[in-house]
């Protein structure tokens, strides 16, 4: 299956569900959900993102209205946290903090979230080789040295724009990247660095060159360098908007 995506084929494919806009929104209400639950239950950013991925992928092919989100909401996390052997948190707590928050007072029984998470794995075809982007931006801001504001602020777009629709047309790495961009804008920081310095570290850190990129000299915004459209950005910022303006 295609988890990346174009925008447009990403409308058009919500459109059978409804207003693209409406899906949209409602989405991203629910990923602020699992977010909300994830601080409850004292996540890392990285389990709460790849619930979110996991929630976004399942209904990128089903509608919300083919089952009740909240069993898939808690089978999304718990399953996240089975993938980053997580086991402090029990099934317990987890159903009570899932319940609070949709104000539900119906019982998520055990056997039900069991038969959840089986059916989240059919749905996104058991492909459980997720990344998320904080490990890009953990890369990017140790391999730049960025400094401490700067990278908490790029974290929290980071964490903010899985909540979106980005998740499903921009790579983790492409995500990682724009966090720390928007970030450097808001503290006035440049990122732009010598080519051969930024070959470096990509060699260092693992992190592929584009071959457009391979042969050029000079200095050099990260944006460029990586070969990030225009649209990339500012979709990404489009998505921020609605999250921040609901």
């Amino acid at each position: 299956m295609q988890w990346i995506i174009p925008k447009a084929q990403l409308d058009t494919l919500l459109r059978q569900y409804g207003s693209p806009q409406v899906e949209y929104k409602k989405r991203r209400e629910y990923c602020q959900k699992i977010r909300a639950i994830g601080k409850e239950l004292n996540l890392s950013s990285k389990i709460s993102a790849l619930s979110q991925i996991i929630f976004m992928r399942y209904f990128l092919y089903n509608s919300l209205n083919s089952c009740d989100p909240l069993y898939v909401i808690s089978a999304s996390i718990f399953l996240s946290m089975k993938l980053e052997d997580c086991r402090t948190k029990g099934i317990d707590e987890l159903k009570k903090c899932c319940c609070d928050q949709f104000k539900e007072i119906k019982r998520i029984e055990e056997n039900e979230l069991l038969l959840y998470e089986r059916k989240v794995l059919v749905g996104i075809n058991f492909e459980l080789n997720i990344e998320t982007p904080h490990l890009y931006l953990n890369k990017l801001t140790n391999g730049f040295s960025v400094e401490t504001n700067l990278k908490l602020d790029a974290w929290a777009f980071t964490n903010d724009l899985c909540c979106t629709h980005v998740v499903l047309t921009h790579t983790p790495f492409c995500i990682a990247l724009l966090s720390l961009c928007f970030s450097s804008k808001q503290h006035k920081f440049d990122l732009s660095y010598d080519c051969d310095m930024i070959r470096s570290q990509c060699q260092k850190l693992s992190l592929r060159c584009p071959e457009e990129t391979l042969s050029r000299t000079g200095k050099i915004h990260l944006l460029e360098f990586f070969a990030i459209k225009a649209e990339y950005v500012q979709e990404a910022m489009s998505a921020l908007t609605q999250f921040y303006n609901p």
